[in-house]
This record gives C-alpha cells, structure tokens and sequence, in this order.
C-alpha cells in the first residue's frame, strides 16, 4: 500500500537511521546515484531495495524514484530524515482512509543537534505523502517540489530532518 522513496549518494552517516524509521512501509525503496561508500550494503542489509541510476537532478531523480515504486502511496524521504512513530501511524491510517490524494508534512529541523522551533523553522510544512497517480516532482535541479492539482490536506505529526 505504501512505498517510502529515499535518495543517496554516499549517505552512510544518515542512512541506517532514516531506512529503520520506514521499515514499517510494505516497499523502501533506495535510488543510489553511484555511492562509492557503504550506503549500497547498509541499505540492502537492512532490508530496503536498492537501485541505481545515474545523477538527473533533484526533482528527475525523486520522480525516478517514484516511478520504480509498486504501490500508489508514496512517501519521499530525504536520508537524514527520519519518520517519527506517531507520524508512521497517521501515515497508515491516512492512506487506509484518505480524504485527499496529496499531504503536506511538518518537518522539525535540528541543527547541532538541538531542534529549532522558532525563527519561521518549525513547522517546515513540506508535500512528502502522495498517490502517484494525481502528483509528481517538478523537473527542477534544486529546490524540487511535488506538484498536483488536486486538493492537499496536511498530517499533524512532524518528520525529524538532521541538517
């Protein structure tokens, strides 16, 4: 039913981390863009599916992303993020019963290891959880973002996103 996208190249610090927090999703799905570390290896041993593509910027290479995944939820996670307990279970039970075919995240960013909930960080509402069937990432290279025309709703529970 779902399907977590992940990103890498050379991420073993963060990746362990972000793929144990989606292991409850029925696909994890890595899209490794040559990694010349462990970020391969630790993937597969944790049980996620890796594949590899070579480098198309950021929004070809989520869509790429999403288009190898075999359900139609998908939720697009970088690797030094992690999905917190309580947003998994609202994850599952929104696409059990979902009012909408696109959901806005919040995001808790960490810098040097402390959360930053002021200065307009918090909550860094973001567009991670959608049917692939009604959105898809912009082409940009940098500053990729999902776009759809359909109405989005927005998750209460936040990710956490080591910066």
């Amino acid at each position: 039913m779902i399907s977590i996208v992940i990103i890498t190249k050379n991420e073993e610090k963060f990746i362990k981390d972000a793929i144990k927090s989606s292991l409850w999703a029925d696909e994890v799905l890595i899209l490794d863009s040559g990694s010349s570390d462990k970020t391969c290896e630790i993937a597969k041993n944790l049980g996620a599916r890796v594949e590899t593509s070579e480098w198309f910027g950021f929004g070809k290479q989520k869509q790429a992303g999403v288009n190898a995944t075999s359900n139609e939820w998908v939720f697009v996670l970088d690797s030094d993020e992690i999905i917190t307990d309580e947003l998994k279970e609202e994850i599952i039970s929104t696409c059990n019963n979902p009012a909408c075919k696109a959901y806005f995240v919040p995001r808790l960013n960490y810098f040097f290891g402390e959360p930053i909930r002021r200065c307009g960080l918090y909550p860094d509402i973001t567009l991670r959880l959608f049917d692939k069937n009604f959105a898809s990432f912009s082409k940009d290279e940098v500053h990729e973002k999902v776009e759809t025309k359909e109405k989005c709703g927005t998750l209460k529970n936040h990710m956490l996103h080591f910066a």
